[in-house]
């Protein structure tokens, strides 16, 4: 069947409409930075220190020492109530809570316009959990005869999401101190929850849940960095 001279125009239109759409969504240029400029500074220090910590536990634990006689040292899990709500922080760490957290966060961050830190809300937990994985080979400090422990996969990447959240909150905050706390301390809550389920529950020692907080508050910010360096003019 051939079409009208009229409907040609009309498809056009919608190809054009469609292509406006897509360009729309792609564009960065009218996007916040991931890591506002008033954050850049304080965020900074925080990775410098993280990094700092980091290095000196893989050091520690490369050499095969402990920093206390107990570290390292297995205890008995947690039971009652605190087993529970372990279980349920746990449960968002594994591989089925984090597909449904931080997809959920991205589209979040998408919506409230802010773009750069929506691709940041995918990029810096998986990265901080790849930056874990690829230290606990190189440390082989183990827990359970023979899981590798340091640092935490699931503290990084909860420490991450926490990170992230407070970048998203921090941008209807005026004051840049308060800010950089929203963030800060968002993060830390987040790990400090994470890192006392793991470490009731056995999953983990209490130092290498620092260990994935402090992975996670180095990863961060240098993902955000990149991100918005590579979204610039885009």
């Amino acid at each position: 069947m051939a079409h009208s001279p009229a409907a040609a125009p009309k498809h056009q239109d919608e190809v054009r409409r469609r292509a406006y759409v897509i360009s729309r969504v792609l564009d960065f240029r009218d996007s916040l930075p991931a890591i506002p400029l008033r954050l850049r500074p304080p965020v900074g220090v925080a990775a410098v220190l993280a990094a700092t910590v980091l290095s000196a536990l893989t050091a520690v634990y490369v050499s095969g020492h402990r920093l206390w006689p107990s570290d390292g040292v297995e205890g008995p899990a947690a039971a009652g109530l605190a087993r529970v709500l372990a279980t349920l922080v746990d449960a968002l760490g594994e591989p089925v809570g984090a597909a449904i957290v931080l997809p959920l966060l991205a589209v979040v961050c998408w919506l409230r316009g802010r773009r750069r830190l929506a691709v940041l809300a995918m990029a810096g937990p998986l990265l901080t959990v790849g930056v874990t994985s690829l230290l606990k080979p190189l440390t082989g400090r183990m827990i359970h005869g023979d899981n590798l422990a340091f640092p935490s996969g699931h503290t990084g990447m909860f420490t991450a999401v926490g990170l992230i959240g407070g970048l998203l909150v921090a941008h209807h905050v005026a004051d840049r101190r308060a800010a950089a706390v929203v963030v800060l301390g968002s993060g830390l809550l987040c790990g400090v929850a994470m890192g006392w389920a793991q470490t009731v529950l056995v999953s983990h020692f209490m130092t290498d849940t620092v260990g994935g907080l402090c992975a996670a508050m180095v990863v961060v910010p240098v993902a955000g960095w990149a991100v918005d360096r590579l979204t610039e003019g885009t």
